[in-house]
C-alpha cells in the first residue's frame, strides 16, 4: 500500500472512530454544517477539531469536510395534471336506460397516458318506483364497476344512495371518461342520477398487480 492510501485510511479510520465516540465537532457554514479536522503532513493522523486552522498544531494541515454535498441538477417536471368532471345536483338525469342501452350521466374527455380515478354518483327514488340501479365508469381502456344499489320506497329498498370506485387507468390514445347507469327489474317511475363526478389526474407511472 503507497504512502497516500496509507494516509487516506489513517483519516477514514479517525473520523469513523470520532463519529462513534462522539467526537465530531459541527460549525455552521452558511446554514450548512462543516466538519474540521487537522491532518498530520507526516502520518496522516488526523484530528477533529472546533476551528480550523486556529486548532491545528505545527506539521498539521487544516481540512473541512461538507456535510451537505452539492445539489444536484433540477429533473424534469413529472405529470400532475388533473381532469374533474361535475354533475350539479340541480340538474338530475332519469335513469330510464336498460343494460342493453344504458344511461349516460357524465361524460368528458382524457389525453392519452396513466390516470389514477375516482368517481361517484348520488342516485334517488321517489315516493313510488325505483329498482335496482347499477352503475359503471368507463374510458377507452375499459369499464369499472360501481356496484348496485337498491333504490324506492319499498321494504329493503333505500331513498337515496351513493356508487363509487376508485382505479387507475393506462390510456394509449385519448377518449372520453363516461359514467353509466341503468335500472334492473324496474318498478314504476325511474330514480334518478343527481350529484355526479369523476377526478382524473394523470400520474407519470401506473403499476397493475393481479392477485390470483
Amino acid at each position: 500500500m503507497g504512502k497516500t492510501q496509507r494516509r487516506l485510511s489513517y483519516v477514514v479510520v479517525a473520523l469513523v472512530a470520532a463519529a462513534v465516540t462522539g467526537g465530531v465537532s459541527w460549525a455552521d457554514s452558511g446554514g450548512g454544517g462543516t466538519i474540521q479536522a487537522c491532518v498530520n503532513d507526516t502520518n496522516g493522523n488526523t484530528r477533529i477539531v472546533t476551528t480550523t486552522p486556529d486548532d491545528c498544531r505545527t506539521h498539521e494541515i487544516a481540512k473541512t469536510w461538507s456535510v451537505i454535498g452539492p445539489q444536484g441538477p433540477t429533473g424534469p417536471r413529472g405529470p400532475s395534471d388533473a381532469y374533474d368532471g361535475f354533475r350539479n345536483p340541480n340538474h338530475s338525469i332519469a335513469i330510464t336506460g336498460s343494460d342493453a342501452a344504458r344511461t349516460q350521466v357524465l361524460s368528458f374527455p382524457l389525453p392519452a397516458g396513466n390516470f389514477a380515478i375516482t368517481s361517484k354518483v348520488n342516485v334517488s327514488a321517489g315516493s313510488t318506483g325505483g329498482g335496482l340501479v347499477h352503475c359503471m365508469t368507463s374510458t377507452a381502456s375499459g369499464w369499472w364497476d360501481m356496484g348496485v344499489a337498491s333504490i324506492g320506497p319499498r321494504a329493503g329498498e333505500t331513498l337515496e344512495d351513493t356508487l363509487s370506485t376508485t382505479f387507475t387507468a393506462q390510456e394509449a390514445n385519448p377518449g372520453n371518461l363516461n359514467i353509466y347507469c341503468w335500472r334492473i327489474n324496474p318498478v314504476g317511475n325511474a330514480p334518478v342520477a343527481a350529484l355526479t363526478e369523476a377526478v382524473a389526474i394523470q400520474l407519470a407511472n401506473a403499476t397493475y398487480y393481479i392477485i390470483p
